[in-house]
């Protein structure tokens, strides 16, 4: 596909259509990757796929309600790309003033556990130092 930034669907509402539009295109412009702005494609033509009523009267209860329906069994970390796609569709149409609020709340965004920094055991180190004595310096 060569305009990847182009929506693939006709959205049911047409002030949804542009608006979306715009902001796929926007990230082309912004030297976004084509990966995300594939997968930032796909998810707004499933959300607002579903919604009938235009982007600039959604509210945030309805937000979480489709949340609430759709993301059921999908991981916290899937569910929060999907939250930060849409938190970033909702600033795009702040600051080109489509809508005055963004329906998305920072408290909705899960915190994903940080996993412990690895770190070598005595038994390395030590054969780690042996090797790097009989070794050149460059190695």
């Amino acid at each position: 596909m060569d305009n990847y930034w182009e929506l693939t669907k006709e959205l049911p509402n047409k002030i949804n259509q542009e608006i979306v539009s715009e902001f796929l295109f926007s990230l082309k412009v912004a030297k976004r990757s084509k990966g995300t702005i594939i997968a930032y494609r796909r998810f707004l033509e499933i959300f607002f796929g579903e919604m009938k009523q235009p982007c600039t009267t959604i509210t945030s209860d309805e937000v979480l309600g489709w949340f609430k329906k759709e993301d059921v069994h999908s991981s916290e970390a899937y569910f929060k790309l999907r939250l930060n796609i849409i938190s970033s569709f909702y600033k795009f149409c702040i600051q080109e003033e489509h809508v005055n609020i963004n329906p998305i709340k920072s408290r909705w965004f899960p915190r994903l556990p940080q996993s412990l920094p690895k770190y070598l055991e005595k038994e390395d180190i030590a054969k780690i130092r042996r090797y790097s004595e009989i070794t050149s310096l460059r190695n």
